[in-house]
């Protein structure tokens, strides 16, 4: 198992440091697919030839980043031969393939099967005894409270796939980050012990579930028309909070920021978190902003706020 797809997550370049970036978003870099040798933006889908040489300097010392799915799979192929391997990813299977894939792994026609999240859930595969993590500690790092929670959710399904039918089953994790929460619980199987640690940090910031959020998103392809727009909401939203009570207001306002992706298909984004202990000033806040939301006028310049209560991501 390994949740990040293509061959390897960038191409850059050894001389100057430069990354291949895609033009329309700020993700760090593209993913280099080894059968289309093309570079993809998983934020947006724009795709491009991989190049021969760097783009900024035009030195030819360009090197891979870290392994996906896709690279795996040549591996496993290079150091097992034959061994019957197949991969599970948004890249080979859809629809009818994704079925076959299934299909032939549960006749045992294939021996190894790679693959991303798409593998994790829901399936039955009674004959699998070993399952393998790859950089289990990915996502650890994202500018997001529930970081951690999605690691361990991850963890213990990928993990539940082995020894589901009459042999017990082993699962085998790399990571950097061993004594991290998420791995350390998911490793002992202690969902106790992790939603006990976890609620404790939630209880301290006040996140849910002890706390209520609503995530305002400002997005435009024109930079400055999204920040004027964002620093006027976030105005008219403490004002609106001066009159609950000033500082001790029931809602706490955080922003506005840029977005941790602050492009995606050449749209700017920029947000104001909302946050409150409890859900009836949080709904009061949203109804006298509700008329300042949607789209302003301005063409290709034209700016959207939308609002997302409770939100389940906030990149």
């Amino acid at each position: 198992f390994l949740n990040r797809r293509g061959y390897t997550t960038a191409l850059s370049c050894k001389t100057c440091g430069s990354f291949q970036q895609c033009p329309d978003c700020s993700a760090p870099s593209m993913t280099y697919h080894l059968g289309r040798n093309r570079l993809m933006c998983h934020l947006c889908g724009h795709m491009e030839a991989a190049p021969e040489r760097c783009l900024a300097c035009g030195s030819p010392t360009l090197e891979h980043g870290a392994a996906g799915t896709e690279r795996v799979e040549v591996a496993i192929a290079a150091e097992l031969p034959g061994v019957r391997v197949a991969r599970l990813d948004r890249d080979t299977s859809r629809g009818r393939a994704l079925l076959d894939v299934l299909g032939r792994f549960r006749r045992r026609e294939i021996d190894v099967l790679i693959g991303t999240q798409m593998l994790s859930k829901g399936h039955d595969f009674p004959g699998v005894t070993l399952v393998g993590v790859l950089r289990a500690d990915h996502g650890l790092g994202l500018p997001d409270f529930r970081a951690g929670e999605r690691v361990f959710q991850l963890l213990t399904q990928v993990a539940g796939r082995a020894g589901r039918g009459d042999r017990p089953g082993r699962v085998a994790i790399q990571t950097w980050a061993p004594d991290h929460p998420a791995i350390r619980h998911a490793r002992d199987h202690d969902f106790e012990g992790f939603a006990e640690q976890e609620l404790a940090a939630r209880t301290a910031t006040g996140n849910p579930p002890i706390g209520h959020l609503a995530l305002l998103r400002i997005m435009g392809e024109d930079r400055g028309r999204v920040e004027a727009r964002a620093r006027d909401l976030a105005t008219f939203a403490r004002d609106l909070v001066a009159r609950m009570g000033g500082a001790d207001a029931p809602v706490q306002i955080l922003g506005p920021v840029d977005s941790p992706i602050e492009r995606i298909n050449r749209r700017h984004r920029m947000q104001i978190l909302l946050r409150a202990h409890a859900r009836g000033p949080l709904r009061w806040l949203l109804k006298h902003t509700r008329h300042r939301l949607g789209a302003d006028a301005g063409g290709k310049s034209a700016t959207i706020a939308r609002v997302d209560v409770d939100p389940y991501g906030l990149l």
